[in-house]
């Protein structure tokens, strides 16, 4: 996978060191729908004296930067966020390390943010793209039924989130064939514990492709 951009010219940083952090996704050259849930991802390069995680948003190729969340707990190293930007035709994102010193930063390369999704495959018709679908029944009790397609043989991995982002358990971890593909999950963690009622994310990884929905598990 293509590591962040962070060589990126200074006036993306601003005032911010850059090369200790690395966003990991999105990476640059995505596109996201308003309302769709992106699971930000990150790692420190160097290590240092953390105080906690901002993440930033920019429109305009980095000369101004908005707040999407301050003050991430250091041992997070993934938010999930819901876009609710307008339209952009390249827009960045930033994860900085807020540190005791000396802060840093890790900046994307540019993303799209459209209004509404377009139809990407006809199902009578030959896989083009990769998508996940909504589940469904959402919201569920005791199982719910995630779809989603590959346009090519791909190595995919499934996996369940909490609101935290944390791992819950992953429904799929294997090399398959083009197609569609259904799985079920049935509100158990990796360990075969019933999760509790709340909001929970599935996101799928398949080569360079990633998409996470949102699901509401009722007990």
């Amino acid at each position: 996978m293509v590591k962040s951009i962070s060589f990126l010219l200074p006036f993306l940083m601003g005032s911010l060191a850059i090369a200790h952090v690395d966003l990991d996704y999105p990476v640059g050259g995505e596109t996201f729908f308003i309302g769709d849930t992106v699971l930000i991802e990150w790692h420190p390069r160097q290590e240092h004296d953390p105080n906690n995680w901002d993440i930033e948003y920019s429109d305009d190729g980095g000369s101004t930067w908005s707040i999407i969340v301050e003050d991430i707990p250091v041992p997070q190293e993934s938010y999930l966020w819901v876009v609710s930007q307008d339209e952009a035709d390249e827009a960045y994102i930033k994860i900085i390390q807020d540190n005791v010193g000396a802060n840093y930063a890790g900046v994307s390369g540019p993303i799209t943010i459209l209004a509404e999704p377009v139809n990407l495959f006809d199902k009578n018709s030959p896989i083009m793209s990769y998508a996940l679908e909504q589940n469904y029944p959402n919201p569920f009790n005791p199982t719910t039924i995630i779809s989603y397609t590959l346009p090519e043989q791909s190595i995919v991995k499934l996996t369940v989130l909490d609101i935290k982002g944390q791992e819950v358990t992953i429904l799929s971890d294997s090399d398959k064939p083009p197609g569609s593909y259904e799985v079920q999950w049935n509100g158990m963690d990796q360990s075969d514990n019933p999760v509790s009622t709340g909001v929970y994310f599935c996101r799928i990884k398949a080569q360079n492709f990633r998409q996470t929905i949102k699901m509401v598990y009722l007990r």
